[in-house]
């Protein structure tokens, strides 16, 4: 009761695959999920799988995390990315929000991430209060 039949999609975006490891992991089961190593290959998933969800990586070879972002939400507006990184600066997530990212995770704390997973696959978009991290307070 309260599921819908659709299982929420998520498309892991970083280039060391003991991260998107990682991910999956604190995704669990309530997510279908695909992963990618590159900007490029983002973008191509991003238009073949439909992801409701993309955690993304700022630094990536070829097409970076940024640019891959801006061309996901260009192509598709209500797909919500969540940027994953080891950068904790406020002008990276200035940009990153101002390109179209819902949500700004430090490596570090990824148990912030899972609760954004859980409420964006549970009731669609992350509160603003979410997406702003204890980890941004510290970077200020």
């Amino acid at each position: 009761m309260g599921k819908t039949s659709h299982m929420t999609k998520l498309l892991i975006v970083d280039d060391h695959a003991g991260m998107r490891s990682m991910i999956r992991q604190l995704a669990g089961s309530a997510f279908e999920v695909r992963e990618c190593a590159t900007g490029e290959e983002a973008v191509q998933l991003a238009h073949s799988f439909a992801p409701d969800i993309v955690t993304m990586d700022i630094r990536l070879p070829g097409l970076g995390g940024l640019n891959a972002i801006q061309a996901i939400r260009l192509a598709h507006p209500a797909t919500y990315v969540v940027i994953v990184s080891t950068y904790d600066q406020p002008d990276l997530r200035r940009t990153a929000a101002a390109l179209g990212a819902t949500g700004y995770v430090v490596k570090d704390n990824l148990g912030e991430l899972r609760s954004l997973l859980t409420q964006t696959a549970n009731v669609g978009q992350p509160s603003a209060d979410s997406t702003s991290s204890s980890s941004k307070e510290r970077a200020d």
